[in-house]
This record gives structure tokens, sequence and C-alpha cells, in this order.
């Protein structure tokens, strides 16, 4: 049983191009894009339909081996190292809140920022700040009377 894609014939270097993606996923993108590019084209410059069969064996295989491609890409694995978090020091904290030294000091000493300290250097989790600056957004309001801010979630 053969499937028809109804699609022009592709360039001769279309099979190279397409198996060299599965040969350099980390190219992925950028071979796509030239893929997409050349068919395009191609297909410009046709003036009648064609069609191209290939056996549904085949064309299933394609199909499955693009859909984990795509799972991989939209959803990478993350490792459970705790050092492939992303930790900064004092002074890029200080840089990235836009506060001063001191001001740190006190969101360590009350407890609002959660550090990690080893040997007198002090290091924080970007993904605690994120957490931190998401818990504390105010949302605008619509109407100015007297109302206060009030706290909200994202």
């Amino acid at each position: 049983m053969h499937i028809s894609l109804g699609v022009a014939p592709p360039p001769a270097t279309f099979l190279f191009d397409f198996l060299s993606i599965f040969l350099h996923p980390n190219s992925f993108i950028r071979r796509l894009l030239k893929i997409q590019t050349k068919l395009l084209f191609n297909l410009k410059k046709i003036k009648k339909m064609e069609s191209v069969n290939i056996p549904t064996d085949v064309y299933r295989d394609i199909v499955i081996k693009l859909d984990e491609i795509t799972n991989r890409l939209e959803n990478p694995v993350k490792s459970s190292n705790p050092l492939s978090d992303k930790w900064l020091d004092i002074q890029e904290t200080c840089q990235l809140l836009k506060v001063s030294k001191r001001t740190l000091q006190c969101y360590r000493d009350k407890g609002i920022l959660s550090f990690s300290q080893i040997a007198g250097k002090i290091y924080f989790k970007v993904a605690d700040l994120e957490e931190h600056l998401k818990n504390h957004y105010v949302r605008a309001f619509s109407s100015k009377k007297n109302k206060r801010y009030e706290r909200n979630s994202i």
C-alpha cells in the first residue's frame, strides 16, 4: 500500500539533508528551515500538481521519528544534578534585583530570600529569586477609588 503526499518531487539533496537531521540533532532547526526553503522554492517552479508515493511503513517511520524529535525539542530532559541550576553570587544578585548589598543582607536576615553559604561566599538560586518575584507580583487595578493594592500570584 502506498500513500500519495501530493507534493512536488524533492531535489536530489533532499534525502541527504533529511538523513543528516537524524545524524546531527544539534542542528535540527537550521537544517529543517533550509529544507523547507528548498521545498518552497521548488514548489513555486512547478506548474502542475505531482505526487510522491512512498510505502506506508516508511511514511509511518518518518512520522514517528519527527514526533520523537518534536517531543525532545519541546520537553528537554532536566537533569537531577543540583549544580545544573543557575546560582548567583551577591554582586550578580544585587545587579539583577537592582538593590544594594545592605538591602540584600536585610533580605537574608529576615528570611525573605533563600541562600547558600560556602566558606563565607554566599550564593542565591535564580529559581528562588524568580519565585519570590512572582509571589510578590502586584496586579494593576482599574479604578483609583482609595483602593489599596492587592497581591496576586501569577
